[in-house]
């Protein structure tokens, strides 16, 4: 009577994150045009001292549209994709942010989805896997919280120490 369900991963991810820089700045606010100039291997530190967590962001044009409207995060130092934030209509803020929560998992596969309906980057719902089985068990209010720090299960991204 009971179905596995294995979701197809959302984003491939042989290449990992560049985990020798830190953090991913806020990270509230993202999508970069390519044609502005910006080199999408660069990894961004976070400029907190003392912080070991090895955090680090790429922006990527996933789509091909010419448009790096997403921000892959690897928040902790392990090479491999831990949250994907994306601006989907243009506005230069985050309006879907992906965790997984899972160690070690690769490909990426969301566990928890955060959505900011009002487009302003803040969470309004997030849907949340607990039993990882592909199925999301709960829906609960994101508080308007960065989309970054919506992941009920990480400490908030760029808090060192925290």
């Amino acid at each position: 009577m009971s179905e596995c369900y294995a979701p197809e991963p959302l984003i491939e991810t042989t290449d990992a994150v560049d985990s020798e820089s830190t953090d991913h700045g806020s990270g509230y606010e993202t999508g970069h045009d390519s044609s502005e100039g910006h080199d999408t291997s660069d990894s961004h530190d976070s400029g907190y001292e003392g912080d070991e967590s090895h955090q680090s962001y790429e922006y990527a044009d996933v789509d091909g549209d010419g448009y790096e409207e997403t921000t892959l995060v690897d928040s902790n130092g392990d090479g491999e994709v831990d949250t994907v934030l994306s601006d989907v209509d243009g506005d230069y803020y985050d309006d879907v942010a992906l965790f997984e929560n899972v160690p070690g998992a690769a490909p990426f596969v969301p566990d928890v989805v955060a959505v900011a309906l009002d487009a302003d980057g803040l969470a309004d719902i997030v849907l949340d896997d607990t039993d990882l089985d592909g199925i999301f068990d709960v829906v609960s209010s994101g508080y308007d919280a960065p989309l970054a720090d919506a992941n009920p299960y990480a400490i908030p991204a760029g808090v060192p120490g925290a």
